[in-house]
């Protein structure tokens, strides 16, 4: 699911915890937590200090699945063929 199809038009709410300093709003979508959501995808890495379980799980199962930023990073394209034709024509080929 891409944060898109989790927002999809969809009102984000947000509650505050006021028994953290600074006090800590955690927002959702059809209560699902968005940091929560962001962190299971590898789309966010966990601050150092954040202790919340579930969060530290949830950053933890991306890290193990290679998810996101703990991946080896986007597919590498072919050239298209045009491409191909733009660097014959730079090394001067036909």
């Amino acid at each position: 699911m891409t944060l898109r199809a989790l927002l999809a038009q969809r009102p984000i709410t947000c509650s505050f915890k006021p028994i953290s300093v600074p006090p800590k709003a955690v927002c959702s979508v059809d209560d699902q937590d968005i940091a929560q959501f962001l962190l299971r995808e590898g789309w966010a890495e966990l601050p150092i200090d954040v202790t919340d379980q579930a969060y530290v799980e949830a950053s933890e199962l991306a890290y193990s699945r290679g998810l996101g930023i703990w991946g080896d990073g986007p597919p590498l394209a072919k050239p298209t063929q045009a491409e191909h034709a733009v660097e014959r024509l730079a090394i001067g080929g036909n």
